[in-house]
């Protein structure tokens, strides 16, 4: 079973957020102190939690602009995941079926975010850039 998609937790509906629990899906980003979704509530306290707390899949490579670009870190993700990938094997075996929420993806910005690569880690498979997929 694949991940089901990546969602930005800026921009998700309310009928999207009703639809996610603990069980089908999984928060990919660093810590946030407050909740910065503008369209819909957490759907329970599972997910507060999550983003009090940060993910392990978060991308430890932070954009600073102009430096760093948005895909430049990406890229810089998926080659330390790929790195890890083999040895993470069973960790990422878990991701699968879930939907990924963070707050840098979203599907009217033309950059990939590092839950495209994580994704298809999931799916053991080698993430190239323009194959969003999900």
């Amino acid at each position: 079973m694949s991940v089901r998609g990546v969602l930005n937790l800026k921009t998700i509906t309310a009928e999207q957020m009703a639809a996610l629990t603990e069980e089908n899906a999984v928060y990919i980003g660093r810590p946030q102190p407050r909740w910065k979704g503008r369209k819909a509530a957490p759907p329970g306290p599972w997910l507060l939690e999550q983003v009090h707390r940060g993910s392990p899949w978060a991308n430890p490579f932070p954009v600073l602009l102009p430096e760093r670009m948005a895909e430049q870190v990406v890229d810089d993700y998926a080659d330390w995941l790929g790195g890890r990938a083999e040895t993470w094997k069973a960790r990422l075996s878990r991701l699968q079926g879930k939907w990924f929420l963070c707050w840098c993806s979203s599907p009217v910005l033309p950059a990939e975010c590092h839950g495209h690569p994580l994704a298809a880690a999931v799916d053991g498979k080698r993430w190239v850039r323009g194959e969003r997929g999900k």
